[in-house]
C-alpha cells in the first residue's frame, strides 16, 4: 500500500497514479484498483491545495492549527466548507492533460496564499473569521475539486 507521506513531488505522484489508473481502466471500467489508483493521484492533487503542503520544512508551525482545527473542524459546522464543494457546479472542471502540470498549477495557488493564511494565524486572535482566510480556504477547497473532477476524466472514470 503506497504512503500518503511525501516530502515534495506530489504533482509526479498524482500523475503517476493517474496514469496507472488510466491504463488499469481502460482494460476494466470496473477495476476496484484502478479506482484506487485514482484516489491515490486525487489525494495528492488535492494535498497541494493545503498553503501548508506547498511550504518548506521550516514553515510548518501552523500546519495543524489551518488544517485540523480550522478546514476539518468548519468542514460542516461553522464556515461550513463543504457547501462550498456541494454549490459548486457539477459541469465545470479543468481539463486535465497532464496531472502534474495540473498539480503544479493547484501548488502555485495555494502557495500564494500562505504567508497572508500565517500570518493572520500568527497576529489576530480572531484569524478564523478573517474574511480574505475564509475565502482563500473556499478558493483553494474549490480549486482542489475542480482538478480532481478533471482527473476523473483523464483516467476515462466517468
Amino acid at each position: 500500500m503506497p504512503t500518503h507521506y511525501s516530502w515534495g513531488g506530489a504533482g509526479s505522484k498524482a500523475k503517476d497514479y493517474a496514469n496507472q489508473a488510466k491504463v488499469l481502466l481502460s482494460e476494466d471500467p470496473e477495476d476496484p484498483e484502478g479506482y484506487e489508483k485514482l484516489s491515490w493521484a486525487m489525494h495528492f492533487m488535492s494535498d497541494v491545495a493545503n498553503p501548508w503542503h506547498t511550504q518548506q520544512l521550516w514553515a510548518q508551525g501552523n500546519h495543524v492549527t489551518y488544517e485540523q482545527d480550522y478546514v476539518l473542524d468548519e468542514m460542516v459546522d461553522g464556515h461550513n466548507f463543504k457547501q462550498v464543494l456541494v454549490d459548486s457546479p457539477s459541469y465545470w472542471w479543468y481539463r486535465v492533460t497532464d496531472p502534474e502540470a495540473s498539480a503544479s498549477n493547484l501548488a502555485a495557488l495555494s502557495s500564494g496564499y500562505f504567508y497572508y493564511v500565517d500570518d493572520k494565524i500568527n497576529h489576530d486572535s480572531d484569524w478564523k473569521n478573517d474574511s480574505t482566510v475564509v475565502e482563500y480556504t473556499k478558493d483553494v477547497l474549490e480549486e482542489a475539486l475542480h482538478y480532481n473532477m478533471g482527473l476523473v476524466k483523464y483516467v476515462g472514470a466517468y
